[in-house]
Formats: C-alpha cells, structure tokens, sequence
C-alpha cells in the first residue's frame, strides 16, 4: 500500500487513515484531503510525496478538526501552489504588452506569486499586443492568452505552470474490461449537441460600407450527424472573422461538442500505471477496451482521483474522447474596439 506524506514546516506526517488528491487537465490547481492526527494550520505551505514522491506543492486551504468518544482527526485540504493564480486579481503595472510570446506574458503575470513558468509545446508567434481586463484573475488572463495560441495551462504538481496541447504523451498501459478495470460507468449526453451550427461574425461599426453580399458571406455551417432532432445554435464570434474562420468555427464546435459529450469514468487498483511504472497523470493518452461499454478507442484522462481507505489505493480515472479537448486558436482582438450587434 502506497504511503502519503505531508510535509509542513520542516515536520512530516503520514497519513494512516483516509486520504485523496485530485488532478485535471482542464484547470490550474490540484487538490489533497487528507486526515491527520496534529494541528496543522490554513496558509501554511505543505508538500504531498506518495512513496517518497512529490506529488503537490502548495498550500493548505483549510482545516478542520474534529473529535467523538473514540478518536481524535484533523481533516486537511488544500491545493497547488497554481491555486493563487486561479483566486487572485491579475494586477500588474503595466497592464499591457507588445511583441511578447506567451510563455512570456505568463511568466510575467505568475512572477508575483512565485510561480515559474514553462511551455512544453510551441507557443506561436509573438502578440501584438496583450491587454489584462480589469477584474478578471491572473489565471484567467493567461488561460484567455493560452486560448488564442490553441494550448492549455496546467499546474505541474510542483508549484509550477505548464503550457501544453492536449494529448501529448500516451500510457505504458492499456484499461480493458475484466484485467485491470474495478469499476467502470459512462454518461452519454445529447444536452450540448445541436444538429446544426451557425456562427456568424460580429459586425464592425462600418459595416454600412461594406457590401451586402460580402456581409452574408461572413458565416460558417456544420451540422452533427449524432443529433438528430431539428436542434439549431447559432454562435455570435467574439470578435471579427471571415468567411473561412468562421467555418472553422463551426465545425469545432460540432466536433468538440460531440466529443464531450461521451464521459467515461475509470476506477483501477493502486496509484501508478504498474507497480514501478509512474503515478496516473492526465493529459495522457490510454487505449481503452471495454465491450459493455461498447468503447475500443484512445480516450485521453482528462481528470485522476487518488484514493485511500478500507479498499485499499484506488484511482479513479475521468476519460473523453481526444477530440474534447480539440483547441482552435481564437483571433486577437482588433487595435480599434468599435463593434455593434
């Protein structure tokens, strides 16, 4: 059985009762609960290993102790150290940049907190020009930069921001039905899929100079075949595109939409892939076969759940189709802001 400890100012406890972490592809900070049987305070920064290695770097968010006539816990919880980059306001002087890349302007915006950043992938060219608006979080500013190159940022357990794409590494395991799958569930859903798609662009302020055939123009169409009631969406772009990028836009739509639509959730005996191989990780590409579900197909882990208690080390592993997480750059907003509906 895997043993999970937490370092807090120099001491080091190890869980014996129950304890759980979290990871996902699809946002900066993880997760730890654990019960411990000493005082441990919110704000301190705390490190989590399983068999001695590191698994989060962060904080403790909260605290809770608890007692009855036959024991004595403290439930901890807390999160990476990316967690501050999802609370906190971005506020930087100055607030706008020109010519940087992204890992740049990221990097910039993570500085404040102590966090380092790294692109795994190419991260394009440089931006134009970069603006935070106001009210919104450093996370939010660098996953709306991360949008218009078409990458993700994620925490990298150790205090640190990753810039990746989806799907960049694969498993040394497959999960097939009846060998190493406990337990297994799948939600089909229709409620986000549409049959037909129409994107349209937003008009500039001088589109009554702007033929009227070349305004039509401007619109992109795609429909699911898997939606087969009449179920139209039409989609406003943020911001101006033409004929083709609206095209592009559509079909995304379709085929992300379809994708996330088929979730599938995993749950395999221990933490790692094998006995010695590596701890479950996302953003991994795993072949799964299960005949009930009536799934043969890479799906990509999209969330992992650790866990300890009465049976044992689990985990329980989110799973969608590659195509979820399909991105399309988004386009960087005009110099002159002067659009009407």
């Amino acid at each position: 059985m895997s043993d999970v400890a937490l370092t807090v100012d120099g001491l080091v406890y190890v869980f014996l009762g129950q304890a759980f972490g979290f990871q996902r592809i699809d946002g900066a900070a993880l997760g730890l609960g654990q019960q411990a049987r000493k005082a441990i305070l919110p704000g301190q920064k705390g490190i989590v290993a399983v068999d001695g290695e590191v698994f989060i770097t962060g904080y403790v968010d909260d605290v809770s102790p608890a007692y009855s006539g036959t024991s004595h816990d403290v439930t901890v919880d807390g999160r990476d150290a990316t967690g501050d980059l999802v609370d906190c306001s971005a506020i930087h002087q100055p607030g706008e940049w020109q010519g940087l890349k992204l890992e740049a302007i990221a990097a910039i915006l993570a500085k404040p907190f102590g966090i380092p950043v790294k692109a795994l992938c190419d991260t394009g060219t440089p931006f134009r020009k970069f603006r935070i608006e106001e009210g919104e979080t450093a996370f939010e500013a660098i996953e709306r930069a991360c949008r218009m190159r078409a990458v993700l940022p994620v925490s990298d357990g150790r205090g640190g921001l990753q810039i990746i794409r989806a799907g960049s590494g694969r498993t040394m395991v497959s999960l097939k039905r009846g060998q190493n799958i406990l337990e297994a569930s799948a939600r089909l859903s229709h409620r986000d899929r549409f049959s037909q798609y129409i994107v349209k662009g937003q008009q500039p302020s001088w589109a009554d100079q702007i033929p009227a055939d070349q305004l039509a123009q401007v619109r992109g169409d795609a429909t699911d075949p898997g939606a087969r009631r009449h179920r139209p969406l039409l989609i406003i772009a943020e911001q101006s595109v033409d004929g083709a990028s609206s095209q592009d836009r559509a079909t995304w739509e379709a085929n992300v939409r379809a994708a996330r639509a088929r979730q599938v959730t995993v749950v395999v005996q221990g933490w790692r892939e094998r006995p010695d191989g590596a701890l479950w990780s996302p953003n991994r590409l795993v072949r799964l076969a299960d005949d009930w579900l009536a799934i043969d197909q890479d799906m990509l882990i999209t969330g992992v759940t650790f866990s300890k208690g009465d049976q044992g080390t689990r985990t329980e592993l989110s799973l969608m189709p590659p195509g979820a997480f399909e991105l399309k750059a988004e386009p960087e907003p005009e110099e002159d802001a002067g659009w009407m509906q």
